[in-house]
């Protein structure tokens, strides 16, 4: 089975043979056995560094965590585009801001008396975690109440709902499930999948959705045809700006079973509508109207409330998986829990200025780094770190962070090495663009904080993610000296 988030972005660059070749050699010679002293760090490093290719643009900053020494460091005030490592900003504001047990809530309010109520009021505060199931249980609930019609139900959506999306976005990323909008009615994390299946060779492939509601809002032009076993894969998907059309086309070949593509999900409060009526038309309940509004006066008798895990687990959904729409929800209750912050910005130095980080640090524009506008530097990130280690949630924030070769984003990688199990981190990847940021304990040397950030590559991801690991590999050969 292939699957995809979108898109399919095949951005190749050959890597030079020479680092091929570095790599080979330093896995040879740095064993276990071979220690280094840190002065001898930075001629390792650089030797790493001098085989990428000539676009490439790096930030990098490794040093203690509790001393500012500096082990190694490469235009570490500079500006970066940090792609995800901008969540570890979001999730240090949230902690700031809420307390760890904190929970995003939906309450559901009636008015009348069963079997007929005049309204039902769900207000939508932007929780991520609530599922069709969630309805579905509330739909059961009202049933067993001896509810048998609503008059009206009143939906509390988003002041801006029509512009949902982060307009500093890429077109191409916001019709991807990543790029799904955090809007204040969420249901199965505003995002649908769709499943391609080869035929007969020549034929059309066969499109199949997880979800009829979601899937009425798409309109797929389909022109992907199936292809010979063990021919080049070459499906295409493509939206329209500003429309609801997605077109296939490309070839798919008939050795792959399954092609998934996870998709946003185009209007999400017309989603959470429409699943709403069809929950409590399958419990026999009729309504005669239903409304999305803004301004919703909360009036009559709670009946349940639909509540999100706690923060503690939020963050690490956000972080492990890096779930870009966590990471925006979250920023958007910090930011209506601050009098004044209207933008984004001003929410990351209100939060941030105390633990010793800049403004001038950092450029932020959204929580998730899905927008190239955000920028920082490594500095900045490396007093965020170590910053939040002298706080009374550093281990919360540690532990929302995959771990390498274990879990998350990291289980694949650093697997089998001294770093499996001994680093903590989050990744940032765009095209073009890589970043690791995080703690790592060593075998031989004290716990270190680093960064590395590489922007302007023509490699492809996957070697970039390899020359960054091969410098943290340096990391673990280090000996106090």
């Amino acid at each position: 089975m292939q699957r995809h988030f979108l898109l399919n972005k095949r951005f190749l660059f050959v890597l030079p043979l020479a680092l091929f070749n570095l790599i080979a050699k330093t896995s040879q010679a740095n064993t276990e056995n071979e220690l280094i002293c840190p002065s001898t760090l930075p001629e390792k490093i650089n030797s790493i560094l001098a085989n990428s290719d000539e676009t490439s643009r790096w930030g990098i900053k490794i040093q203690p965590w509790s001393s500012q020494q500096v082990l190694y460091q490469q235009n570490a005030d500079k500006f970066f585009i940090p792609a995800s490592t901008v969540k570890l900003f979001t999730t240090a504001t949230a902690l700031k801001q809420f307390n760890p047990k904190f929970q995003i809530k939906t309450p559901v309010y009636r008015q009348g008396k069963p079997p007929h109520l005049e309204t039902l009021k769900i207000i939508g505060e932007g929780d991520p975690s609530l599922k069709s199931t969630d309805l579905e249980k509330l739909a059961q609930i009202l049933n067993e109440k001896g509810v048998r019609s609503i008059e009206k139900i009143v939906l509390k959506t988003d002041k801006f709902a029509a512009f949902p999306i982060n307009s500093t976005w890429e077109w191409e990323d916001v019709y991807a499930a990543y790029g799904t909008a955090a809007t204040n009615l969420i249901l199965d994390e505003n995002s649908v999948t769709l499943t391609l299946t080869p035929q007969g060779i020549g034929e059309s492939v066969e499109t199949n959705w997880n979800n009829a509601i979601a899937a009425s809002q798409w309109k797929v032009k389909n022109e992907a045809i199936t292809a010979p076993a063990n021919t080049d894969y070459q499906v295409q998907l493509q939206g329209k700006l500003g429309t609801s059309q997605l077109q296939l086309s490309g070839k798919l070949p008939q050795h792959i079973q399954t092609d998934v593509w996870h998709l946003a999900i185009a209007q999400p409060n017309h989603y959470f509508r429409d699943t709403l009526l069809t929950k409590l038309g399958e419990a026999g309940i009729a309504v005669n109207q239903i409304q999305l509004s803004d301004s919703v006066a909360v009036k009559g008798e709670k009946i349940m409330e639909f509540a999100s895990p706690p923060l503690t687990e939020l963050i690490q959904t956000m972080n492990r998986n890096s779930n870009n729409l966590y990471a925006e929800s979250l920023l958007k209750q910090v930011r209506a829990s601050m009098p004044g912050a209207t933008a984004n910005m001003a929410v990351f130095q209100q939060a941030l200025t105390p633990l010793g980080i800049s403004p001038e640090a950092y450029r932020l524009v959204d929580g998730s780094g899905l927008s190239r506008r955000n920028l920082v530097t490594p500095s900045a990130i490396a007093q965020l770190l170590q910053s939040m280690l002298k706080t009374d949630q550093a281990e919360i924030f540690r532990s929302s962070l995959a771990v390498a070769g274990v879990n998350g984003t990291l289980e694949n990688r650093l697997q089998s090495t001294p770093l499996q199990g001994k680093l903590q981190g989050k990744t940032g990847t765009l095209t073009g663009i890589s970043a690791f940021s995080g703690y790592v304990e060593l075998p031989h040397y004290q716990p270190l904080i680093f960064t590395i950030i590489l922007n302007h590559s023509k490699l492809s991801s996957s070697q970039q993610r390899e020359m960054i690991d091969q410098i943290l590999l340096q990391l673990s050969h280090l000996k106090e000296c």
